[in-house]
């Protein structure tokens, strides 16, 4: 039987040949933890370094991103026409700076008014 140990260094991560190294945690209580060494910010698209019609094209063939809004923002994004937003919310207006201007998009929200 391979113990905790032994099978959590036989992984094959997807992530390790984009992000590139991989950290293991020291054993607490004889179990290992597996970290995939990247930042969050690196995950996610920058909105200020993409242009209008690049995010535009993203969020449709997506469906739904979490994108960098700033340094320390980011927020969803999703379709204007799709069912990606929970219920009450719907998708609503909203507007990004990208590398070209202002660049309107959609976000999940509650309609101002609308009673459940």
């Amino acid at each position: 039987m391979a113990t905790v140990g032994s099978w959590l260094t036989n992984i094959q991560s997807p992530c390790a040949a984009k992000c590139g190294r991989l950290v293991v945690a020291e054993p607490q209580a004889g179990v290992q933890v597996l970290f995939a060494a990247t930042g969050l910010a690196d995950a996610r698209s920058d909105t200020r370094k993409m242009s209008c019609e690049e995010l535009q094209q993203m969020i449709q063939s997506q469906h739904a991103v979490v994108l960098s809004t700033g340094p320390n923002t980011y927020d969803r994004y999703v379709r204007q026409f799709g069912n990606e937003c929970d219920w009450p919310q719907m998708p609503m207006p909203a507007y990004v700076q990208t590398r070209d201007g202002r660049c309107p998009l959609c976000r999940c929200g509650v309609p101002v008014g609308r009673v459940p």
